[in-house]
């Protein structure tokens, strides 16, 4: 049982009078309780999982940063947070990916694509999956981004998609199309 009291002294003719009133808060104060509970378990699950997730507002400006995105990205979170993720971007991809997180709406508030980045001087590619979040007026509140590593797939799909270019080279080609056609894939 929470109650708040707030008290005031009134003079009437001369003679203090006071009022005070008593409210039970119980309801607001488990509600309180359980959104701070429900917020640890959010940071907990969001530090745990195998994908890196970030939250940002409108501009870019990053408000959160998961353990493996900061991992990831080598960046620790009090280096990152408060500046603009698209900055990191270079600005043809900045703009492709702006676009596309600002095009969310309350009916199509996700949207997932795949993304080059250069890491440590080596080409990777991540899958992210934008979510914008609404208040009940409609504006945005902010957004969040999960995503993984696909560079393996990346690499796999890539290296199949050569492999079938060459079955059906081989199919139509003669025995010295096929040579240099393999001399040409291995350089």
């Amino acid at each position: 049982f929470y109650t708040s009291v707030s008290g005031s002294m009134l003079i009437l003719d001369g003679e203090p009078h006071f009022t005070a009133v008593v409210r039970d808060i119980t309801e607001s104060k488990l509600a309180e309780e359980a959104l701070k509970a429900s917020e640890q378990r959010y940071k907990e699950l969001s530090e745990d999982l195998p994908v890196m997730v970030f939250e940002f507002e409108p501009d870019s400006t990053l408000t959160y940063v998961n353990r493996l995105y900061q991992e990831s990205f080598g960046k620790d979170a009090e280096s990152i947070l408060g500046k603009r993720f698209l900055d990191y971007l270079p600005p043809d991809e900045a703009k492709r990916v702006k676009a596309e997180y600002l095009a969310l709406t309350p009916d199509s508030p996700s949207q997932t694509h795949t993304q080059r980045f250069e890491l440590n001087g080596q080409d990777t590619w991540q899958e992210w999956t934008n979510r914008v979040y609404f208040d009940d007026t409609g504006k945005i509140i902010s957004y969040r981004a999960v995503g993984i590593d696909v560079t393996e797939r990346y690499r796999a799909e890539m290296i199949l998609e050569a492999r079938l270019r060459l079955l059906e080279f081989s199919r139509k080609a003669t025995l010295d199309d096929l040579l240099i056609a393999a001399i040409d894939e291995a350089e």
